[in-house]
């Protein structure tokens, strides 16, 4: 059943929209989900600080640190043991000869910041061409990471969510968004306030979240029909026989009478309903984007850097994301998408997980990727309308973990959480917010590194929604905090750099 039938036909109005809304409990205090308490408002950022929306990019495999965002070239920063920077020095299949194969010029290394143990950290040549943009560079954020998961899923989901598998408040931002927007709205969304975009596990789960919370989920799949690779978006446009969708609603109302108390206006809480009820806007919110989604696309095979191709999903969803972001009506305040970069040319592409041939793999897909990634994002001046613009939404680049300092094999790097980089920048991170949370140490060990919960909750403060609630984070997720505010503030002040 579509939802604009339903409200046509059951006459619902506002009480179907407060319902699909989910009816989330008020707090003690009176104020709305998401809001922040009272106790909490100095950790409240400025409305003029927050983002009016985020782009996350979720890059499968694990991004490596020390030749993108965390290169030291100090001699006792792993050069005799050949590792971090060091590794790949020498020979046909080094990082120099490669970044001139690739077409590089000027130095391999370009000076960032120095971090909390006075190491000069630089940004690497698989981090180009984001750092040939000073205007991302002048407001980049990188925050040091640690967990303990070396498997790829339980760690890609610890890394999207910030809650380890079988949590019960195990779910996406995009939900917590969605939720806060849900119950801030004054009608009825004619667009999703928020989607994903082929992503991780678990990041489009709802969790203790109500049901209408979960985000629009989008995904693409290779099609093998046809002369031709090409993706497609899969999502069910829910056309209905008018006929069809009438007969649904007056059950629907049916159903909902039986689940309203005598004399009120407001329905029982019932998980299936709320279900179902999600369900329809799911629908209609489908049925919305038609004009908005391209249903193909079929981009030619190519070489990058030596590598074959044969077809860029990384140049399509970031594209995608964009759009969702932009168009004319759009609600959006968070895209979370999924990048596995693009098709490689063989029978098991390994995305961004690189056992194996470490430089000529990370040469070609990392610079790739960056090049992707700036071609949606308007430079200063630019305005054009169908690119993000940094003042208004931030940028956060997430993984689950990093590469191994060493080599594994003859060639490639191993998996890495112990210490590990993410990226953030644009919204609330300006240039006073330029730097470098925590530190990786000469033997690759992280010093006041953060958990996923804390950069997870990050995101949510950039958007000005409060992130301790049942539903989404505990101070405890927070280090070194021993109430609810300090986490709040250190949220503000530590993870953001905001402290004004």
């Amino acid at each position: 059943m579509r939802r604009r039938d339903f409200l046509k036909i059951a006459g619902t109005g506002a009480a179907g929209a407060a319902f699909l809304a989910g009816r989330t409990r008020a707090r003690a205090d009176g104020g709305a989900w998401g809001d922040y308490p009272d106790a909490a408002r100095a950790a409240l950022l400025p409305a003029a600080k927050q983002a009016k929306s985020v782009l996350e990019v979720f890059l499968h495999g694990g991004m490596c640190p020390w030749d993108t965002f965390y290169a030291v070239d100090r001699d006792d920063y792993g050069r005799a043991a050949g590792q971090m920077w060091w590794t790949f020095q020498d020979g046909v299949d080094s990082i120099s000869s490669w970044w001139a194969t690739c077409g590089g010029t000027g130095a391999m290394l370009q000076d960032f910041r120095t971090d909390e143990l006075g190491a000069l950290v630089k940004l690497g040549p698989f981090a180009d061409p984001l750092r040939g943009r000073k205007d991302i560079v002048s407001r980049l954020r990188l925050h040091v990471m640690e967990h303990d998961l070396f498997p790829h899923v339980p760690a890609v989901t610890l890394a999207a969510t910030g809650s380890r598998q079988g949590a019960p408040r195990l779910a996406g931002i995009g939900s917590a968004v969605q939720h806060h927007a849900l119950t801030h709205a004054t009608g009825v969304a004619t667009y999703p306030y928020a989607y994903v975009v082929n992503g991780a596990p678990h990041a489009s789960v709802a969790g203790l979240h109500p049901a209408a919370s979960a985000p629009l989920t989008l995904r693409t799949e290779d099609d093998a029909l046809g002369d031709k690779p090409r993706a497609l978006i899969v999502a069910n446009s829910g056309a209905v026989a008018p006929e069809v969708a009438a007969l649904a609603a007056l059950y629907d109302d049916a159903h909902g009478r039986r689940l309203t108390w005598p004399g009120s206006t407001q329905r029982v809480r019932s998980a299936t309903a709320a279900i179902y009820e999600s369900s329809n806007q799911q629908l209609a919110w489908l049925q919305k984007l038609a004009g908005v989604l391209p249903t193909s696309f079929s981009p030619p095979a190519g070489q990058v850097c030596g590598m074959a191709y044969e077809h860029d999903r990384t140049r399509f969803v970031l594209q995608l994301a964009a759009r969702l972001l932009r168009h004319p009506g759009s609600v959006a305040r968070h895209v979370l998408v999924g990048d596995t970069s693009f098709a490689e040319n063989v029978p098991m592409p390994d995305n961004y997980d690189f056992h194996s041939d470490y430089v000529r793999k990370a040469s070609a897909k990392l610079p790739y990727l960056w090049q992707r990634l700036v071609e949606i994002i308007n430079e200063p001046g630019e305005n054009d309308p169908a690119k993000i613009d940094l003042d208004e939404t931030m940028v956060v680049v997430n993984t689950e973990f990093g590469r191994s300092p060493g080599i594994q094999g003859t060639n490639g790097r191993n998996h890495w959480p112990t210490a590990y980089v993410t990226l953030m920048f644009g919204g609330p991170i300006g240039p006073d917010q330029q730097g470098i949370v925590g530190a990786i140490d000469a033997n690759a060990r992280p010093v006041h590194a953060l958990k996923p919960a804390e950069t997870r909750a990050a995101t949510l403060a950039a958007l000005g929604i409060y992130p301790f609630s049942a539903e989404t984070f505990s101070f405890a997720d927070v280090a070194g905090v021993t109430e609810e505010t300090e986490a709040a503030l250190k949220i503000k002040e530590v993870v953001l750099g905001v402290t004004s």
